[in-house]
């Protein structure tokens, strides 16, 4: 009874996953994208139609949610289902179906047929099947397009958290320079306060002898000018020395900007010129794909107007 309040109260989330076919020399590949999904969680079947038939359930549960999925997928017609084989590897489904040989296609595929006749609807039927297989040979080519944007979008999100979390580092590091800068800045200024205000009690502590002294004589007032000029003095070296700090410090803070524009100008230009190698290699790749396709459609052709 618990069990069954249980299931009851859990509520399932539809998953749509990302997937894609891919082909060798031997074998046709279903690439499926199931982040959260264990290999037990999974299931692959084949109805009698020859179609393959996949589903899941996470069993990760959140706030009493489950994930769950259920495809069909057609598979290509020269696939040999009976040897299916799968491997999950790093939450991505890997379903192999080998490809049949000439040995495995039925009798009725390897007989040889009489010439044919020059007729209309022959040329039709011909016509057909070359545009049957180019879409299936586009169709291919999309779906492996899909997958390479799913490999790049999860590598570009890797890479931006790495560059948040390095321009986080950065920020803190320059927030806690500029702090132990302005304490430095607060204790010189007040030290300068604490020696003006010493002076000051000094000066005043004279004039009060002085008056009680009964008068002012020339030579404790040259004393005076004298302490007097030397302060105004010191304070002028003090404020010199102080805007020679803070140009310099200026400065400083200007190089850095300018060296970290650079070098995220460098990471611009070398991110924009790995895209367009990328993008140059995608499209050697398709033309490669086409002019294959191309060849093995005039082979047929040609074999298929001999006999």
């Amino acid at each position: 009874m618990e069990q069954r309040r249980t299931d009851q109260l859990i509520k399932f989330e539809d998953f749509e996953p990302s997937s894609g076919w891919t082909r060798d020399k031997d074998a046709n590949v279903l690439i499926i994208d199931l982040p959260g999904f264990m290999k037990e969680d999974l299931k692959v079947q084949v109805d009698n139609l020859g179609r393959l038939l996949i589903s899941g359930e996470s069993r990760i549960i959140t706030e009493n949610k489950r994930r769950r999925f259920r495809k069909v997928f057609e598979v290509p017609q020269d696939s040999d289902t009976n040897k299916i084989s799968g491997r999950f590897d790093g939450e991505i489904l890997f379903v192999i179906i080998p490809i049949k040989t000439l040995t495995e296609q039925p009798k009725t595929d390897i007989l040889v047929s009489p010439p044919p006749q020059t007729t209309p609807s022959n040329a039709n039927q011909i016509e057909e099947d070359k545009q049957e297989k180019e879409q299936q040979q586009q169709q291919q080519q999309q779906r492996q397009q899909q997958q390479q944007e799913v490999e790049e979008k999860s590598k570009s999100k890797s890479n931006g958290d790495d560059q948040e979390v390095g321009k986080k580092a950065t920020e803190d590091d320059k927030a806690g320079k500029n702090d132990a800068e302005k304490s430095k800045k607060d204790d010189e200024e007040k030290g300068s306060k604490g020696k003006e205000k010493a002076e000051a009690e000094a000066e005043a502590e004279e004039e009060q002898r002085v008056g009680r002294s009964g008068g002012v004589d020339k030579e404790e007032e040259d004393k005076k000018k004298e302490r007097k000029r030397r302060r105004a003095e010191e304070k002028m070296l003090m404020k010199k020395k102080k805007m020679e700090e803070e140009e310099r410090e200026s400065k400083r803070r200007a190089e850095e900007l300018r060296r970290r524009e650079e070098e995220v100008q460098k990471e611009e230009l070398r991110r924009r010129e790995e895209e367009v190698k990328k993008q140059e290699l995608k499209m050697k790749e398709s033309q490669s794909e086409q002019m294959m396709v191309k060849q093995e459609l005039g082979c047929w052709w040609g074999m298929h107007c001999r006999k």
